[in-house]
């Protein structure tokens, strides 16, 4: 797809990334990379999807340390999270 937009393609190996990245080695990876095969037809950025992927492994620690594991969970009225692993989510 060379006439695609680059924020096309960046934000479709984002989405591919995280997606098969967060559920690797879980019960939900064949689901993952069913539904990022769908991404990869649209013609992602295929440089970027392994960053993603990365970041996506990366999340997936920070959700199993925490026990966030996308329930819902907000951060209290003026407070906000942050997405990196710093001293709140060590053991």
């Amino acid at each position: 797809m060379p006439d695609a937009r680059p924020e096309r393609t960046a934000l479709l190996a984002e989405v591919a990334g995280l997606q098969t990245g967060y559920h690797e080695g879980g019960p939900g990876e064949p689901r993952a990379r069913a539904a990022a095969y769908f991404l990869f037809e649209a013609g992602p950025d295929e440089d970027l999807i392994g960053r993603w992927g990365k970041e996506g492994r990366r999340r997936n620690k920070v959700a199993v340390l925490t026990g966030d594991r996308g329930q819902g969970k907000a951060p209290p009225p003026g407070e906000r999270w942050l997405l990196t692993c710093d001293r709140q989510c060590r053991p």
